[in-house]
């Protein structure tokens, strides 16, 4: 197993030297595993380093094959509640994975059957978290609410990795 990771860790120490056309050579058979084999409907990457309105907001580079598209979603509103579940995932350095326990579509399913985990070694009082989380919202309307699984994972850097920059997030067609 120590092996692979080491592949895995080189890999990641040498793609900053892709040219372009490599890097989306890699990213197509990154995103056919991940359909092929993952079911994914959606994925995306949130980076922070924007402003909008004078405040942090996240910019959306899609990883899918459509179009690139660019929008930028601020953190928190004014009023001070997060923007969507990857603002508070990005905001808290929280890992979230929602799904249902019903097998539905997440948007289809009601409240109760709607299961949401912070996971991968998070730390903290996530009862009192949740009642901050805003409701799941559908970013792919071309699919028409078809995730039943939706994963977010803050994306780190630094020693011990404290500083969040962003957040990976995808979602799959399997609860």
């Amino acid at each position: 197993m120590h092996f692979k990771e080491d592949l895995l860790n080189e890999f990641c120490r040498s793609i900053d030297a892709m040219d372009e056309q490599s890097f989306d050579k890699f990213r197509s058979l990154a995103l056919l595993v991940l359909r092929s084999e993952f079911q994914t409907l959606h994925s995306d990457i949130k980076l922070d380093g924007r402003r909008a309105d004078g405040a942090p907001a996240l910019d959306t580079m899609r990883l899918d094959p459509y179009p690139k598209q660019y929008n930028l979603v601020p953190v928190k509103y004014k009023d001070g509640k997060y923007s969507s579940q990857r603002a508070f995932s990005y905001d808290l350095g929280c890992p979230l994975w929602i799904s249902t326990r019903c097998g539905n579509a997440i948007t289809k399913a009601k409240s109760t059957d709607v299961v949401i985990e912070p996971w991968g070694g998070f730390e903290g009082d996530f009862t009192e978290l949740r009642k901050r989380l805003p409701k799941y919202e559908d970013f792919d309307k071309e699919q028409e609410g078809g995730a039943k699984t939706s994963v977010i994972m803050p994306l780190r850097y630094g020693a011990n990795r404290p500083r969040v920059f962003g957040v990976l997030c995808l979602e799959f067609k399997q609860s």
